[in-house]
C-alpha cells in the first residue's frame, strides 16, 4: 500500500536541492524543505521587517517558505516537464533556472545583502526581506499557506501603505533622473506606476507574483518607465496630430475638473496652471488606497464599476475613496484661495 507524502517524511539534503527535487513535491512538502532547511534566513528576513516598523505576524516564516516554493513554478502541480516561454517577463524561478539547477543557487541570490540600513541592531536588509515586504502587502489569499488563511486585509493595506512611504521618493527621483523635462510630472507617473503594480502584485484579484530577484522600488521603477514612455509618445502623437497647444482647454491634463466634480469659478481659469498644479499636490497627499482609486477613476477616466472590479472592492467603496478624496481637495483648493462652490 503507497503513503501519502506528508510535511513528517525525512528531510532532503538542503545543500544538495535541485530545483528538480523541490518541483516534483507537493507544495506541503516543497514549503517543509525550505523552512527546515533554511531557517534561519527565513528568520533573518522576518526580524529586518519588524525592525523596519513592519507588523510581521507570527508564523511569517513558514507564509514566506511557502511563498517561495510557490515561485519555483507559480505554484503548479507537478510536472517534470519544461515550462512553457513565459509569454510576459518571468513569472516563476524556473522560467530563470533550469531544473537541474542547485536550489541554493537560488537561496543565495535571495540572501545576499543590499546594504545595512539598521546597523545598531544589525539588521540587514536582502532580496528576501524585499520577498517578505511584498508578502506582506498581497490579499490574493490563494497564494498563502492554508495556516495563514484568512489574511488580515487591514494589516495587508498598512504594509503596502508603509512599502510606498519608503519607496515614493526613490521612484519620483528616478522618473526626474531618466526622463528629465519630458516627464513635466513625475509625481503623477509614479502614482500610475505604483497603482498599477497594486493591482498586478498584490490586490484581490492579482495575478503576478513578486519573485523577489529585485527591490520593490526596482520593479515599480521599471513600471514608471513604461508609464513615462507612454506619455511621451502620446503626447508626441499628439502634436504632430493637433499641432502646439497652450492647454487653454486642458486637454493635456491627466484630469479634468469635470470627472473629479469640483467645480471651479470661471474667473479662477486664468490660473490654470497653478490650479492644476494644487490638484496634483492635493492628489499626492491622498492616503495610499484613495491615491490609486483617484488615479484610476479620475485620471484614466476608468469607470467606478470597472475599477471596482479590477481593486476587487465594491462600487460602493470605490464611491467612498471619491467622496473622502474630492472632500479633501475642496478643502485644500479653498484654503489655497480658490473659490470653490460646495
Amino acid at each position: 500500500m503507497q503513503n501519502n507524502p506528508t510535511v513528517h517524511e525525512p528531510r532532503l539534503n538542503f545543500e544538495a536541492l535541485t530545483f528538480a527535487d523541490l518541483v516534483a513535491s507537493p507544495m506541503e512538502i516543497r514549503a517543509a524543505h525550505i523552512s527546515n532547511g533554511g531557517g534561519e534566513s527565513l528568520r533573518h528576513a522576518s526580524t529586518h521587517l519588524r525592525d523596519g516598523g513592519m507588523f510581521v505576524p507570527g508564523g511569517f516564516e513558514n507564509r514566506l517558505a511557502w511563498a517561495i516554493a510557490h515561485n519555483l513554478d507559480g505554484g503548479n502541480s507537478p510536472n517534470p516537464a519544461p515550462p512553457a516561454p513565459p509569454s510576459r517577463g518571468i513569472r516563476s524561478y524556473r522560467d530563470k533556472w533550469s531544473l537541474g539547477t542547485r536550489f541554493t543557487h537560488l537561496w543565495d541570490t535571495l540572501t545576499k545583502p543590499v546594504h545595512m540600513s539598521n546597523p545598531d541592531s544589525g539588521s540587514t536588509a536582502t532580496l528576501m526581506s524585499e520577498l517578505g515586504s511584498s508578502v506582506l502587502c498581497e490579499q490574493n489569499e490563494g497564494w498563502q499557506d492554508p495556516p495563514s488563511r484568512p489574511i488580515s486585509f487591514a494589516n495587508a493595506q498598512e504594509a503596502f501603505e508603509r512599502v510606498y512611504a519608503k519607496n515614493k521618493a526613490k521612484v519620483v527621483g528616478d522618473i526626474r533622473r531618466a526622463f528629465g523635462e519630458r516627464a513635466d510630472n513625475p509625481e503623477a507617473i509614479a502614482d500610475e506606476a505604483w497603482a498599477r503594480v497594486f493591482c498586478d502584485y498584490w490586490s484581490v484579484g492579482a495575478r503576478r507574483r513578486f519573485l523577489g530577484l529585485c527591490r520593490i522600488s526596482t520593479l515599480v521603477c521599471q513600471v514608471a518607465h513604461y508609464v513615462a514612455i507612454d506619455i511621451i509618445r502620446n503626447r508626441a502623437a499628439l502634436i504632430m496630430e493637433e499641432g502646439p497647444s497652450d492647454d487653454a482647454d486642458g486637454k493635456a491634463r491627466s484630469f479634468s475638473l469635470e470627472n473629479i466634480g469640483v467645480f471651479v469659478d470661471p474667473s479662477e481659469r486664468i490660473a490654470e496652471r497653478q490650479l492644476e498644479q494644487k490638484i496634483r499636490e492635493c492628489i499626492e497627499r491622498l492616503p495610499p488606497k484613495q491615491r490609486i482609486v483617484v488615479e484610476i477613476v479620475w485620471c484614466r477616466e476608468v469607470p467606478a464599476k470597472e475599477a471596482a472590479e479590477r481593486l476587487r472592492v465594491s462600487e460602493a467603496a470605490i464611491s467612498q475613496h471619491l467622496k473622502k478624496a474630492r472632500e479633501t481637495l475642496r478643502t485644500y483648493l479653498q484654503r489655497h484661495g480658490f473659490e470653490v462652490p460646495a
